[in-house]
């Protein structure tokens, strides 16, 4: 009995297109009124980002540009909790999940900000992509997948081989938890 990787055909996008795209879903969640409740920088600057794709949105940025996304979203990914709540949209939770295992919140200096926090700090079972918030990341061997780990157990007789059991679960699951 071994386990198979399986690849989300929705969890493919680096990390700038996985904010970009929470921020994309989480406001386009909301109506008009709640959109009011944000400041008008803040609605200027979500308005244009939600035109487009996120892959069209860093179809040719250098580094030094995405690096200052990262930092700027990170600010209004803070202000956007700040603002809402789970009662506000549906959505709150997917922004609230991406701030916290994207960015930590520095309190010095008074008012809090939001710190990108360094690729190796991000665990494993951290959100992949807006759209399928199950999926986890995992290297085994030389297969890296962002996607779900799936385990079949069949009989293994000469006439007959019948599936008996199906489980999937995030691509964190060890193998032996299927036992």
């Amino acid at each position: 009995m071994d386990s198979t990787l399986l690849d989300s055909n929705l969890a493919t996008c680096t990390r700038l297109q996985l904010i970009i795209g929470c921020l994309q879903v989480f406001y386009k969640s909301l109506d008009e009124a709640q959109k009011t409740l944000l400041s008008e920088a803040d609605r200027a600057r979500l308005d244009p980002l939600c035109a487009k794709r996120p892959s069209q949105r860093i179809y040719g940025l250098e580094e030094t540009r995405k690096a200052a996304w990262l930092e700027e979203l990170g600010q209004i990914l803070l202000r956007l909790h700040q603002t809402y709540s789970g009662q506000s949209s549906p959505r709150y939770e997917l922004i609230e999940r991406l701030l916290l295992e994207q960015y930590q919140i520095d309190m010095a200096g008074g008012a809090p900000r939001a710190v990108l926090k360094a690729a190796k700090e991000i665990r494993a079972d951290s959100l992949q992509s807006p759209h399928d918030g199950d999926a986890a990341y995992r290297k085994k061997k030389d297969q890296t997948v962002r996607g779900y780990s799936a385990n079949l157990t069949e009989t293994c007789e000469e006439a007959l081989n019948l599936i008996l059991d199906v489980r999937v679960a995030p691509a964190t699951a060890p193998d032996n938890a299927y036992l």
